[in-house]
């Protein structure tokens, strides 16, 4: 069965939420446009100054999930996550590596 990001209810978190994120896995070949799209909320800048440019912080049932770049990354495509990757490949399909 294909699960499309529109099957799964996105709940944007407050930018001041703290989830306790480590790297779970990675996006690769997508952009901040794309994952604006799919997640329907726009990003927060800066949010770990010289680290992380972008980031998604968000909740989907009972999981918090959390996308960044780290360093740059997102300029070739390369995204961090955090969360379950059920919950990841549900919103980006192929994109989602471990």
């Amino acid at each position: 069965m294909t699960t499309t990001a529109s099957r799964v209810h996105i709940i944007p978190l407050d930018p001041d939420t703290p989830i306790a994120s480590h790297r779970t896995g990675t996006l690769t070949h997508i952009g901040e446009g794309e994952i604006t799209q799919r997640l329907g909320f726009a990003p927060q800048y800066d949010t770990c100054i010289g680290k992380t440019d972008q980031e998604w912080k968000f909740r989907v049932g009972d999981h918090d999930c959390a996308i960044w770049d780290m360093k740059g990354s997102g300029n070739i495509g390369i995204w961090s996550t955090f969360g379950p990757q059920e919950v990841f490949s549900a919103i980006f399909g192929w994109r989602v590596w471990r």
